[in-house]
């Protein structure tokens, strides 16, 4: 089994989102056995997230609706193990319990990739901190957009994920189509993330419709019982090319 996650320590930038797409990408385009492990507490976004969707599957009017009775699923919904019913405390025996339940949840099962979504922060005794740093976690990816605070922190992520001897790949993502028409300004961003000796992953995401189902000329690509192929080719085609890139580097490990 192999484990991925992405993160950054600056919330809001997509970390969430690409797991729930990376995670549909394995699971519905390549037929992978996958788990997603959310780690927000007390709100795992991406298991309400399922439960939103299973009532939207009921609903024949829903775009979700709709677009499942036209393709009907050939793989089963991939798992979901959240943390409801423990509170959140950030001690160690939190951290130790998270830990073993996580551990215990996708190595009982016969798995071929497991991806976590943490919450946003990187200190002593958060979540993403004892998972990372404890070696359980194989691949940690870092989104990052123009935002100068945004590349600050995922140069700190970056550095303190390296020193715990974790393997690390950042990209653009929710970057604007002006952004990646402005010659050498993407470029010139990469180059400080090469300058401290972090890889750069070529695609460049950038910003599109997430999950918006109230009309049929919605762009429809994030979700988590489906891979909507041709609506995320539409949406962003790079999309798929950094998730084959970050497959090949798990299944080199």
């Amino acid at each position: 089994m192999k484990t991925l996650s992405f993160f950054n320590a600056k919330g809001g930038v997509g970390k969430s989102l690409h797991t729930v797409l990376f995670a549909s990408y394995l699971r519905y385009y390549l037929g992978a056995n996958v788990a997603v492990v959310d780690l927000e507490n007390p709100h795992p976004r991406i298991a309400e997230e399922r439960q939103t969707e299973e009532r939207l599957l009921q609903d024949p009017k829903s775009c979700l609706g709709r677009y499942m009775a036209k393709h009907l699923p050939t793989k089963s919904p991939y798992d979901i193990f959240n943390l409801s019913g423990l509170a959140p405390k950030y001690t160690r025996e939190y951290l130790s319990d998270l830990q073993n339940r996580a551990w215990k949840f996708v190595s009982e099962r016969d798995y071929d990739y497991a991806v976590f979504d943490f919450p946003a922060m990187f200190m002593e005794f958060s979540p993403a901190f004892a998972l990372i740093g404890s070696g359980l976690i194989d691949l940690t990816a870092i989104p990052v957009d123009v935002a100068s605070a945004t590349r600050k922190e995922g140069i700190l992520t970056a550095e303190l994920i390296r020193k715990n001897e974790q393997k690390v790949v950042i990209f653009w993502n929710n970057v604007s189509s002006e952004d990646i028409k402005r010659p050498g300004y993407l470029d010139s961003g990469e180059t400080l993330f090469h300058k401290y000796g972090f890889e750069f992953m070529p695609e460049r995401i950038k910003t599109f419709q997430k999950a918006k189902r109230d009309s049929d000329d919605m762009l429809f690509v994030k979700s988590t019982v489906c891979w909507p192929e041709r609506y995320v080719e539409m949406a962003c085609p790079e999309l798929p090319k950094l998730y084959a890139n970050l497959q090949r580097k798990l299944d080199s490990f």
